[in-house]
């Protein structure tokens, strides 16, 4: 198994990545919010990888993050679950945010996800709502302003906005706020942007 990937960006396109390693070029499917963050030809990247073997295909999946590798890979152990689903996940949730809508039994944000009916998001919660709990307790430790971060985004997708949007509105929100704002501060300001109509 390919663990990462560390090269030249050759080509980004939609769920694409082309990294050229030494002369050899990997193409690894990535989840669509990594190529949202603006990745260019020509830069460096590091690739947390899983590689998927099937009779007639060898395909990767390129991660930012070894938690989300870890996630991919709980997810397409769930019945009925495939890479193409798993990613289609981790391109609206990211690692830590998709372990606590599971936590909370939260099948309405995943509802949301393209390819995901009810007896889908039902199975997803069942299969891994154990597995994820580690995963939830060193990211509560490590980095607790995360924590305000993804309530504020539960929060606005409880209230009728789309994951892409809360996940857009709580960033600026947090930017344009002092350092220290609190959660319902952030949720607040996170409405007034989305009122505003600046939601891409």
């Amino acid at each position: 198994m390919i663990y990462h990937l560390e090269g030249i960006v050759d080509f980004a396109g939609k769920n694409l990545i082309v990294i050229d390693v030494g002369g050899v070029g990997y193409g690894a499917f990535v989840p669509e919010r990594m190529l949202e963050k603006g990745i260019r030809h020509g830069e460096s990247l590091k690739l947390y990888t899983y590689t998927h073997v099937r009779e007639d295909e060898i395909s990767i999946y390129g991660f930012d993050s070894a938690a989300d590798r870890e996630i991919f890979k709980m997810i397409i152990q769930v019945s009925g679950i495939g890479p193409k689903i798993a990613l289609s996940i981790l391109s609206v949730l990211p690692a830590e945010r998709f372990a606590r809508t599971v936590q909370n039994e939260d099948s309405a944000t995943l509802l949301k996800i393209p390819g995901i009916g009810k007896k889908t998001a039902q199975r997803i919660i069942l299969e891994i709502k154990e597995k994820v709990k580690s995963l939830l307790k060193e990211e509560l430790e490590s980095n607790p302003e995360d924590q305000i971060m993804e309530d504020a985004v539960s929060t606005l997708v409880g209230l009728g906005c789309t994951p892409h949007e809360a996940e857009h509105v709580v960033r600026e929100a947090r930017l344009k706020l002092p350092a220290d704002a609190g959660l319902e501060k952030i949720i607040s300001e996170g409405l007034e942007i989305l009122n505003a109509g600046r939601v891409v």
